[in-house]
């Protein structure tokens, strides 16, 4: 069976690789994913993504680390509000607040 980053039953292959992503990472932490693999565009889309997200300063959001290809969020499980902080993330990218990485 597959899962898309929603949880949703049979996501196509093209949602399965679509980037950038949210995937869910345990009850306390979200991954935003620019790519599958380590990649240089990747990379820099991380590191500007992470550098809007300390702009941001969103409630509940604990700790924000950048890795070669996404960024995690850390939220505070006594003040997140995940959908919400999940839903800025979302609009966020939508904005093009980070370069599209190459892929």
């Amino acid at each position: 069976m597959v899962w898309d980053v929603s949880g949703t039953k049979n996501a196509s292959p093209e949602e399965r690789t679509r980037f950038p992503r949210v995937l869910p990472m345990g009850l306390s932490g979200l991954l935003v994913q620019f790519a599958d693999r380590l990649d240089d565009g990747a990379n820099r889309a991380a590191l500007a993504f992470q550098a809007r997200l300390l702009d941001e300063a969103l409630a509940g959001v604990a700790e924000i680390a950048p890795s070669l290809g996404g960024v995690f969020l850390r939220l505070d499980p006594l003040t997140a509000d995940r959908g919400v902080i999940e839903a800025r993330v979302r609009a966020l990218l939508a904005d093009g607040a980070a370069p599209p990485a190459a892929g």
